[in-house]
């Protein structure tokens, strides 16, 4: 007697990998709960709040995706979709690693806000999770149409995941600050920026080379 596998429990990785990697236009409401671990009752406020819009009975993947990023900050998706993210998140939008010197009493505030977070999202907050929320509150201050001048694809990249779809080139390397192509291929930061950025503090290179300019009179 052949005997029936009993279904294993979708791990959440499984359920990013799977709305990510293997998106569809739509989804049904089963799918939905199954995907987002969202109750009817959290669903139902979504959809009386506007947050997702149903669409014939079932909902589209830009809304399934919304409530995910509810659920995920964007570098635990990252983390779960690993080298996947490529071509199947905007470039934009991917995200990448740089470092950042702050002020200790700002890096232990990042530190408590990220405790005091906790349970907002599935996943531990950390860090960088919290310094991307300031960020985008900060979007709020600054002239978009500016922004979208000088870094073209900004305003998608904001929109994600109701993204209008881009053009991506996957085998160039462009510098993840300035944007620019790197000159080198494989790597994500050009000269200029890797010195300005992301300096050797440890090799004694604290790349600020102004406090070392010799000045004659106040304000020369």
């Amino acid at each position: 007697m052949q005997r029936t596998k009993t279904p294993t429990a979708q791990t959440d990785r499984e359920r990013i990998i799977e709305l990510f990697a293997k998106r569809k236009q739509r989804y049904s409401r089963a799918e939905v709960f199954r995907l987002t671990r969202y109750s009817e009752e959290s669903l139902a406020t979504a959809i009386a709040d506007g947050d997702v819009t149903p669409h014939d009975g079932g909902f589209r993947w830009e809304d399934v995706a919304h409530l995910m990023l509810q659920r995920w900050t964007p570098r635990m998706i990252d983390a779960a979709l690993g080298h996947q993210r490529v071509g199947v998140i905007p470039a934009l939008n991917r995200v990448q690693y740089i470092e950042a010197w702050l002020p200790l009493y700002q890096i232990r505030l990042l530190h408590y806000l990220a405790e005091q977070e906790r349970g907002t999202v599935r996943g531990r907050l950390n860090a960088s999770d919290i310094l991307e929320r300031q960020l985008l509150d900060l979007v709020s201050s600054v002239n978009l149409d500016e922004v979208e001048e000088a870094i073209p694809g900004f305003c998608d990249a904001l929109r994600y995941p109701y993204f209008m779809t881009r053009e991506d080139d996957n085998t160039t390397a462009f510098c993840r600050f300035c944007g620019r192509v790197s000159g080198v291929a494989g790597r994500e930061l050009c000269d200029e920026c890797s010195n300005r950025h992301q300096p050797k503090a440890h090799l004694g290179e604290h790349g600020i080379p102004e406090l070392e300019t010799p000045h004659g009179d106040p304000d020369e």
